[in-house]
């Protein structure tokens, strides 16, 4: 559990928009609980991303590597990347 907690200040580090910060925390809870080792199916990791490549990172590399997707993917807002699910009832 205290692992976790590092994630989430790691993630802040790099995502220091607070409201952002806040929506990237509900995906990383509503994906994986922020179990790094999570799998479903072809989806790895924190975010759930659907890239083996994730499954053989440390949770910080995946913390990198989903911001490196919102940015491209969302305009660099985590907000818009948690509508997206909510609209998609992915949540």
């Amino acid at each position: 559990m205290l692992f976790r907690s590092h994630y989430k200040l790691y993630l802040h580090s790099k995502l220091v928009n607070y409201n952002q910060f806040i929506c990237a925390v509900a995906i990383g809870n509503q994906e994986s609980h922020w179990n790094w080792r999570a799998t479903n199916g072809n989806h790895y990791g924190i975010f759930q991303m659907n890239n083996k490549k994730v499954k053989y990172m440390n949770p910080y590399q995946q913390i990198d590597w989903w911001l490196r997707y919102i940015k491209t993917r969302y305009d660099n807002k985590p907000c818009k990347a948690l509508s997206h699910l909510k609209n998609r009832n992915w949540h």
